[in-house]
C-alpha cells in the first residue's frame, strides 16, 4: 500500500502545535513541531490538505500514487504573517497620531473612539482578506529516504 509521508521540521516562526492533515476531505490526523507523519493510501489519485486554525486559505494540493509507490512532502509556513502583523501595528499607531494631531483630537476616549477603534476594524479586515488569497502552509514533495 502506498504511504503519503508529511516531514514538518522545527521553524522558530510557527510553533503551533499541531496542523491537520486531510486526505480526500477526510481528517487523517495532524503533524506536529519537528515531526514526520505517514498516512497509508490506496492506489490511485487523492487530494492532500493541511488545515490550520489561522484565517489563512488553507494548502490543497493533488496526489498521485497510482504507481504503487509512496510520497514524501516536507511542509513549511510562509514567514510573511509575522511581519504583516508588526506592519499592520505602525501603521495603525503612525495613522492615528496623524489623525488625532489633524483634527486635534486630545482627549484619549476620544482619540480612541474616533481613530484607534476604526484603524483596528478596518485594518482587521484587510489582514484577514489579504490572508484568505495568501497560502500560509506550504507543501514542498522531495525525494523518498531510503
Amino acid at each position: 500500500m502506498p504511504i503519503i509521508t508529511i516531514e514538518r521540521p522545527y521553524e522558530s516562526h510557527n510553533q503551533k502545535k499541531r496542523i491537520d492533515v486531510y486526505i480526500n476531505n477526510a481528517k487523517v490526523g495532524n503533524v506536529g513541531v519537528d515531526e514526520t507523519v505517514h498516512f497509508e493510501v490506496d492506489e490511485g489519485k487523492h487530494s492532500l490538505m493541511l488545515k490550520d486554525q489561522w484565517p489563512y486559505a488553507n494548502t490543497s494540493i493533488k496526489v498521485d500514487v497510482s504507481n504503487n509507490k509512496g510520497k514524501h512532502f516536507k511542509m513549511t509556513t510562509s514567514k510573511w504573517h509575522n511581519w504583516m502583523v508588526i506592519i499592520g501595528i505602525l501603521i495603525i499607531s503612525f495613522s492615528s497620531s496623524l489623525i488625532a494631531k489633524a483634527f486635534n483630537i486630545t482627549s484619549f476616549s476620544r482619540h480612541f473612539l474616533l481613530v484607534y477603534l476604526p484603524l483596528i476594524i478596518v485594518g482587521g479586515l484587510i489582514i484577514i482578506l489579504i490572508s484568505k488569497t495568501k497560502k500560509h502552509l506550504k507543501l514542498e514533495e522531495i525525494p523518498p529516504r531510503e
